[in-house]
C-alpha cells in the first residue's frame, strides 16, 4: 500500500470513529429523554427509535467517505433537535 493510500485508509477510519461516536450521543439523548418522560409507550418508542439508529449507523458503509459523513452529520443535528437534559 503506498503513502496516499494509506494516509486515505487512516482518514476514513478516523471519520468512522466520528460518526459512530455521534451515532452514541443520539443514543444517549435519546434514553435520556425516555428517562425524562417516562411511561411504558414512550419508552419502547424510544427503544425503537436507539435500534434505528444503531442500524443507521451499522449500514453506513466503513469505507465510502462521503457517506460517513452524511451520517455522522445526521446524527448530530438529530442530537441537537431533542430537548436538552
Amino acid at each position: 500500500m503506498r503513502l496516499a493510500e494509506q494516509s486515505s485508509v487512516e482518514d476514513t477510519v478516523v471519520i468512522y470513529d466520528v460518526m459512530r461516536e455521534s451515532a452514541n450521543r443520539l443514543v444517549a439523548k435519546l434514553a435520556n429523554t425516555s428517562t425524562l418522560r417516562g411511561g411504558a409507550v414512550e419508552h419502547a418508542t424510544v427503544l425503537r427509535q436507539i435500534d434505528g439508529v444503531r442500524a443507521r449507523a451499522d449500514e453506513t458503509p466503513t469505507r465510502d467517505h462521503a457517506a460517513i459523513l452524511e451520517a455522522t452529520d445526521t446524527f448530530r443535528r438529530e442530537a441537537q433537535a431533542l430537548p436538552a437534559a
